[in-house]
């Protein structure tokens, strides 16, 4: 009985082998580096959202008769109010479904009646390219602009109607090539890449 009792003791307190001990080590190394790799992911995916949105990039249109020195002028303006600059890739303005390939070609669609333009004083059509052009946080671009006088005042108030039916459309990218579509009506659309057609392209260099 003594004998069978030390057997069962001895049974009790084997020592497991090497190659289980390896086995589990091994196992317990693997399972510390998938942890170590995970979490590294995580890390860097937060690093990475972190920087997309310290660089993130949105554009807004602005359009009105009055500039900020309280002086008439019929203006069309693009802003980016991101956080990052933006690489204006693309820029297209529709009327009546009809692309514009800058300003003198919307003013030759919408002026019947039969004035000149005027560029004395400085009053006279100012325009500017658009694309491709990389534009800072907080910066503005004028992509056109009118101020009255009186050989161009039928003109004037012709674009301050017609401002409102204009559809600007655009593509831009972050500086991490992050690229949205958007017609200003809604939320930008995240896209791959930005889609240029040169015979659509507003005031393009």
């Amino acid at each position: 009985m003594a004998a069978e009792e030390e057997v069962k003791s001895k049974k009790r307190l084997k020592r497991p082998s090497k190659d289980h001990l390896n086995f589990v080590i091994a196992v317990s190394a693997v399972l510390i580096s998938a942890a170590s790799f995970i979490a590294t992911y995580i890390q860097s995916e937060a690093s990475l959202n972190q920087v997309k949105a310290e660089t993130w990039p949105y554009l807004q249109v602005e359009h009105g008769n009055v500039n900020d020195d309280l002086n008439q002028e019929i203006y069309f303006h693009l802003e980016n109010v991101g956080v990052g600059p933006a690489k204006v890739k693309s820029f297209r303005i529709k009327l009546q479904d009809r692309y514009l390939n800058d300003a003198y070609h919307l003013v030759e669609l919408v002026f019947d009646e039969g004035g000149t333009l005027s560029c004395e004083s400085n009053n006279c059509l100012f325009t500017n390219t658009v694309s491709p052009k990389i534009l800072p946080q907080g910066d503005v671009l004028k992509v056109f602009s009118l101020f009255p006088d009186e050989q161009n005042l039928p003109l004037w108030y012709t674009l301050n109607t017609v401002r409102w039916r204009l559809q600007p459309e655009a593509c831009y990218c972050s500086l991490l090539d992050e690229c949205y579509e958007t017609n200003f009506d809604t939320e930008p659309t995240p896209v791959e890449e930005c889609k240029i057609a040169p015979k659509q392209e507003f005031a393009r260099s």
